[in-house]
């Protein structure tokens, strides 16, 4: 897995020293999830995790008001496009 995320990191997306780069997936994706921050941290970037759990989205959409169906959560918000690279697991 190693590997894969080097490739990823130093030959795909290029991230250099200073960058921000949110990593974003769910559980099956925790392995090269957790080798691209090493990555990101070993090329000098800054590997913010945004981990997404298995059954969350149900439970919104059995639960959840159309007012919570329409909302952007303000860290998302503030996520989105701020990011100098965003890679999805």
């Amino acid at each position: 897995m190693a590997k894969l995320a080097q490739v990823l990191i130093d030959y795909s997306v290029d991230v250099k020293s200073g960058d921000r780069v949110l990593i974003q997936g769910d559980t099956p994706g925790e392995p090269l999830i957790v080798a691209a921050y090493e990555a990101v941290l070993r090329a000098g970037g800054h590997p913010p995790v945004w981990a997404e759990l298995p059954g969350l989205d149900e439970l919104l959409s059995r639960y959840g008001s159309e007012y919570q169906l329409r909302l952007v959560p303000e860290p998302i918000k503030l996520a989105s496009g701020t990011d100098d690279v965003h890679i999805y697991v």
